[in-house]
């Protein structure tokens, strides 16, 4: 599995909004991807996901959402990892 792309290089140039609702946007996108992986049984793939987006951004926006997203197949347990 690759590690998510994030608001990396060719985001350096835009506007710090632009910025933050680009890296909001793939915040819950990486949060869908967890909720799908860990509601179809594949459970180190979905932590490998939650710890590679917390490594990036461990905010509590950030485990705010991943944690949004495992409750709703069940598996908050994934955050306390």
């Amino acid at each position: 599995m690759t590690a998510p792309r994030f608001w990396g290089e060719k985001a350096s140039g835009l506007d710090p909004e632009t910025r933050s609702r680009m890296k909001k946007h793939q915040i819950e996108n990486a949060g869908k991807a967890v909720e799908a992986l860990a509601g179809a049984g594949k459970l180190a793939d979905a932590q490998e996901v939650i710890d590679r987006v917390r490594a990036v951004d461990d905010s509590a926006s950030t485990r705010s959402t991943l944690l949004r997203h495992l409750k709703q197949v069940d598996r908050a347990e994934l955050m306390e990892r």
